[in-house]
């Protein structure tokens, strides 16, 4: 039970030039399913917490460590109505997947607010700022899956929780399975996947300059995991 989402583009964590990724009182479902819902429909508005689900105090058996290294958090903002870019340079985490039995999987995501990057220093303090992210207080953002429900073929829904800012919201996205393969450099078995999805900034309290910036903010997460050490191939 175990998956490491390869390139996982889960436009979920971040935010930038004042982004936040936010899941409001009307957050959004990221581009979902085949099970009925619309895609982006806004998600029924719920009441935020200020705190954090309890994180995993060990990874449980068989799960697959993410690789930072070939993992990505990346985040889209509209900037006086033009596209923005940015991501987040660090990524840690576990996933368990097996998608003959996707109902036990788990995936635990962190990534630390200070880690955001839009090649220009200047904005990137702005960002770690409390106007944004307050990363000396908020050091990272947490997703915390609840239940992995099969769709169709590779896709399945991820529900469970994003905190941001101290603030948690339910979060559901869809996401493909990438599946399982060898890495030859790195000597070790890897899974991946990818997903995406819309949120409201401002939900998390993340709402800096919104005469500049979007409320919604798109997240694209991809992710690679790698087997356990002491795991056999395959």
């Amino acid at each position: 039970m175990q998956i490491a989402l390869s390139r996982l583009r889960i436009l979920v964590t971040a935010a930038a030039a004042g982004l936040a990724v936010s899941c409001a009182s009307g957050a959004r479902y990221a581009k979902t399913t085949g099970d009925g819902s619309q895609p982006n429909a806004p998600a029924a508005p719920s009441p935020a917490t200020a705190l954090d689900p309890a994180p995993p105090e060990n990874p449980p058996a068989g799960a697959f460590p993410i690789d930072p290294v070939h993992s990505s958090a990346v985040f889209r903002i509209k900037h006086l109505g033009t596209d923005f870019y940015g991501r987040f340079d660090q990524m840690d985490g576990y996933v368990l997947f097996d998608p003959r039995n996707p109902g036990g999987g788990e995936i635990f995501v962190t990534i630390p607010t200070a880690s955001v990057d839009t090649d220009k220093e200047a904005r990137d303090e702005h960002l770690r700022s409390p106007d944004y992210f307050a990363a000396d207080e908020y050091d990272e953002m947490r997703f915390v899956s609840s239940e992995i429900t099969p769709l169709s073929g590779d896709r399945y829904r991820v529900d469970g929780d994003l905190t941001i800012r101290g603030v948690t919201r339910p979060l559901s996205t869809e996401f493909t399975y990438g599946g399982e393969s060898f890495d030859p450099f790195m000597e070790t078995m890897k899974k991946s996947g990818s997903a995406e999805f819309t949120i409201s900034r401002s939900a998390f309290g993340v709402d800096g300059t919104p005469s500049l910036l979007s409320d919604e903010v798109d997240v694209l997460l991809g992710i690679e995991a790698k087997a356990p050490e002491g795991a056999s191939e395959g």
